[in-house]
């Protein structure tokens, strides 16, 4: 699983509230993820490519239980989220989702790269690269890389009930 993209920087405590505000809930998911990290990043879900990148510190997700915020990350098309820590329940509905999610090995602030640059990594062999160095990352644990290779759980629940018919 390779993903291509531009880099764009978070701080800490990124909250699901500001990754999707509450306000836009009551929205159908397809209008709602044009608000993704309004008050923090303004203007993120009109410039966001398939395959960007985010790289971001600690506790990334932190906050509610909200799967929408992994959700409009995931219908944006991020391909990778990469952090030093995150919120342990949108970690897992990142990987529900599909949304690659990746633990950064170093401090956020010593990851080379500023926003806008290339980045590439390989969530299955831990390689992150951007256009200024390497980052180092934890490869996911093999059960998860099986979710994401496949597009979240549901795909792979799906995938398992037709093999056992």
């Amino acid at each position: 699983m390779i993903v291509e993209g531009r880099l764009w920087r978070f701080g800490d405590s990124v909250d699901t509230d500001r990754i999707m505000p509450g306000r836009h809930l009551i929205l159908p998911l397809e209008e709602a993820m044009r608000f993704a990290f309004e008050a923090v990043r303004p203007g993120f879900a009109s410039e966001v490519r398939p395959g960007d990148v985010i790289v971001a510190g600690e506790q990334f997700g932190c906050g509610s239980s909200r799967e929408f915020a992994a959700a409009a990350l995931r219908e944006l098309r991020v391909g990778v989220v990469a952090a030093q820590s995150f919120g342990n329940i949108f970690y897992r509905n990142c990987i529900n989702v599909g949304l690659p999610v990746v633990h950064l090995r170093q401090a956020v602030d010593t990851v080379p790269g500023a926003d806008g640059d290339s980045a590439r990594v390989d969530v299955e062999n831990a390689i992150f690269i951007t256009e200024a160095g390497a980052a180092q990352i934890e490869p996911p644990r093999p059960e998860v890389l099986e979710i994401l290779m496949v597009g979240g759980l549901r795909p792979l629940i799906r995938t398992r009930r037709r093999i056992r018919e």
